[in-house]
């Protein structure tokens, strides 16, 4: 199964799902796909080229599996396991996705909302303001 996963990594062409949020005339995919409408539309779901920078199969039981998968922006993870699955002929189907990372920023370095309430609660700010990243502070790390 690792030898199938990692025939993906690299530089890889992915149309995106019809249920997907991509834009078409200004409304999502998923909007013509749920109403059964703009058939037409939906071919027009262009192709792109993606990045997978990393995939490692964590864990297989037979049923279920663990993944990890480092990847470019305007990936669709889903489409990654669905493509595996019939690699491998078997089918495959993503029930659980956690991000891990966006950018420079990653989940381990995130704050809970409730501590962030709890926080707040008792009104130290300096601990509060310290979890809180302004836009300025955001747009300054997202080009670093």
């Amino acid at each position: 199964m690792q030898e199938a996963a990692l025939s993906f990594k690299g530089e890889i062409v992915q149309t995106p799902p019809v249920f997907s949020a991509k834009k078409i005339s200004g409304k999502p995919a998923y909007y013509y796909a749920r109403n059964d409408i703009g058939h037409e539309k939906l071919k027009g779901l262009k192709a792109s080229n993606v990045n997978i920078y990393s995939i490692e199969v964590k864990s297989f039981d037979g049923l279920d599996g663990i993944m990890s998968i480092g990847c470019s922006s305007g990936t669709y993870v889903r489409s990654i396991v669905n493509d595996l699955g019939k690699m491998l002929g078997c089918g495959a189907t993503l029930t659980h996705l956690t991000r891990d990372s966006i950018g420079r920023f990653e989940l381990g370095d995130s704050i809970a909302a409730d501590d962030i309430e709890k926080i707040a609660e008792v009104q130290n700010m300096k601990l509060f303001e310290a979890g809180i990243l302004s836009m300025e502070k955001i747009e300054q790390l997202k080009y670093l």
